[in-house]
C-alpha cells in the first residue's frame, strides 16, 4: 500500500505552468535562455544550464533522455501566462519556515520544492481527499503523528505536515539512502519506488522507466528549483 496517495490538479499544472513562464520571460540573459513570441505562441530557443543538482545530487546532463525530459517540463510553461507572482508570494511567505524545519530535521532544503508541486504552497484538498501543502493522505499523517478527525486536521498545519513529511523523507533515505530516490518515492511510495528499482535491476532514478506521474515528478521539481532559486525570477 502506498504511504502517499496523490492526484494532481490540472489547476496546479497550470499554476506551475505559469510560474516558469513568468520567471523565464524576466530571466533574459541567464544561462536558461528562453525566447518567446506571444504573438505566433513560438519557442525560439531553448537552452538549458549546464549543470543541474537535487540534494546536492548531480543530474546526469549528458543523458539525452534526461535532457528531453527536462526540456518537456519548461516548454510546457509557452501555454500558460500570468497568475506566477502568487506562487512567487506564497514561496516568499512559507519558505523561511519550510526550510527551518528542514534544517531541523536534518533533510536537504531542496525539499521544500516538493511542497510547490504537490500544492502550489495551497492548503489543496484532492478528490481522495488528500490533503495539506504536503498533500498527505489520512492514514498516512495519522502514522506520522498528526491529529486528523471531525474536529482537528493538522495537515492543514504547515509546521506540522511539514514536521511530518520531514519523518517520511528520513525514513525513505534510509531505506535508498539516495535523496533523489526519496524525492521519487514521494509521489509512488517506498515499496512502489523498491518494486521498480528491483524489477529494472538499477538504483538509478534517471535509468528507471515509471509512470507518466511518477517519471516527470523529479523534472517538475528540479524546473520549479530552478525558477524559484533565482532572485531575479522573484
Amino acid at each position: 500500500m502506498k504511504p502517499l496517495v496523490h492526484f494532481r490538479f490540472t489547476g496546479m499544472m497550470i499554476v506551475f505552468c505559469q510560474l516558469l513562464i513568468y520567471s523565464c520571460r524576466k530571466s533574459a540573459g541567464d544561462n536558461y535562455n528562453f525566447d518567446y513570441d506571444r504573438t505566433t505562441m513560438k519557442i525560439n530557443k531553448l537552452k538549458l544550464p549546464d549543470q543541474l543538482t537535487f540534494a546536492g545530487e548531480n543530474v546526469p546532463m549528458n543523458d539525452f533522455s534526461v535532457i528531453d525530459c527536462l526540456e518537456r517540463e519548461f516548454f510546457a510553461a509557452t501555454y500558460w501566462q500570468s497568475q506566477a507572482v502568487l506562487l512567487n508570494k506564497r514561496a516568499d511567505q512559507l519558505f523561511p519556515l519550510i526550510e527551518k524545519i528542514l534544517k531541523k530535521s536534518g533533510i536537504p532544503d531542496d525539499f521544500k520544492y516538493l511542497a510547490v508541486v504537490e500544492s502550489g504552497l495551497t492548503n489543496a484538498i484532492s478528490p481522495s481527499r488528500a490533503t495539506g501543502y504536503w498533500q498527505l493522505a489520512e492514514e498516512t499523517a495519522k502514522s506520522y503523528g498528526l491529529e486528523v478527525d471531525s474536529a482537528v486536521d493538522e495537515r492543514c498545519s504547515i509546521e506540522k505536515s511539514t514536521e511530518a513529511a520531514c519523518k517520511y523523507f528520513k525514513e525513505a533515505y534510509k531505506k535508498f539512502n539516495n535523496w533523489t530516490l526519496v524525492a521519487a518515492s514521494y509521489d509512488i511510495g517506498i515499496s512502489g519506488l523498491q518494486n521498480q528499482l528491483n524489477k529494472q535491476k538499477t538504483s538509478d532514478y534517471y535509468n528507471l522507466y515509471l509512470n507518466e506521474e511518477t517519471g516527470r515528478y523529479v523534472y517538475r521539481i528540479l524546473a520549479v528549483k530552478y525558477i524559484l532559486s533565482r532572485p531575479q525570477s522573484n
